[in-house]
């Protein structure tokens, strides 16, 4: 047999700039996209061809969050300025598909549908990629049914979504689109978010970030979905955002290749800063210290 060589490496970015949304891969493994803001600039969305030193910045992305590529990776699909856009990967304007005044997400399934989270009450809704009227897939009702279902991801065969829910009970579920129908596969306490992972087939792991910023792994079945549970420990120091990104800043391709963005939002200083911009500590404490 052949053996697999691991290979690592950074995409630095220049000076002054820094990533403020979770990653996106293609299935192939060949593109990266991801959201970087320089100083006070607004946002812009960048995609990187591993096979290439250079990113290139998504003309009129301004303000992008949250991208996602479509299943052969030609678009990526991003969210910005309360509106679902996608562009073609090759170049050219993006194009505007619906209202999403504060969105949690979206995935781009085989059917070439978008499935995606308008804003956190919303639940999901589905378009067409092509663009059209937004469908209504599941309906939060603050109790049972959960107030938030937020980052849907597409998962293999096309036939279901595995999406977060939060309120009564918390955790990672998985909905079939043909009956509408949803179970919670891995309950959580907290406000994590699981991504799939494929190994081969229909069978892959639940990746979820902690809160010390490892991420922890659980077997799943995308064929016979059943309660699940993340015991193994697969990477460490892979940051999220506690606010409103409750995923970790990590997407995987089907080829194994992971990107992910390092950090540990749980080990943050408090510090005051004065007008000429000279910080100074405030103890040593260091918690989860996110604006004051």
């Amino acid at each position: 047999a052949t053996q697999k060589i691991a290979v690592r490496f950074t995409i630095p970015l220049p000076s002054g700039q820094e990533i403020i949304s979770y990653p996106a891969i293609t299935r192939d493994g060949k593109t990266v996209a991801y959201v970087a803001q320089q100083g006070t600039d607004d946002a812009q969305l960048y995609l990187r061809d591993l096979n290439s030193f250079e990113p290139r910045a998504v003309a009129g992305s301004s303000g992008a969050r949250q991208p996602f590529f479509s299943p052969d990776g030609t678009w990526v699909a991003f969210f910005a300025q309360g509106q679902l856009h996608k562009a073609e990967v090759t170049g050219g304007t993006p194009v505007r598909l619906a209202e999403a005044s504060y969105p949690f997400g979206g995935t781009w399934n085989d059917d070439n549908t978008i499935i995606y989270t308008a804003s956190l009450g919303s639940g999901l809704k589905r378009i067409p990629a092509s663009g059209g009227m937004p469908e209504s897939l599941t309906k939060p009702d603050g109790a049972a049914q959960g107030y938030a279902h937020v980052f849907p991801q597409a998962l293999p065969g096309g036939r279901s979504v595995l999406f977060t829910m939060w309120g009564q009970s918390q955790g990672t579920a998985v909905l079939a689109l043909d009956s509408r129908r949803w179970d919670l596969v891995l309950p959580q306490r907290g406000f994590a978010v699981g991504t799939f992972a494929a190994i081969g087939g229909s069978k892959g792991r639940l990746l979820i970030v902690n809160d010390a910023a490892g991420i922890r792994a659980a077997p799943f079945d995308v064929e016979r979905p059943a309660l699940t549970s993340a015991d193994t420990s697969v990477l460490a120091n892979v940051y999220h955002d506690v606010e409103t990104e409750g995923l970790g800043w990590l997407a995987v391709s089907n080829t194994g290749t992971a990107v992910y963005a390092t950090g540990n939002p749980a080990r943050t200083s408090l510090v005051w800063v004065d007008r000429e911009g000279k910080a100074e500590p405030l103890g040593n404490d260091q918690d989860a210290y996110r604006e004051a």
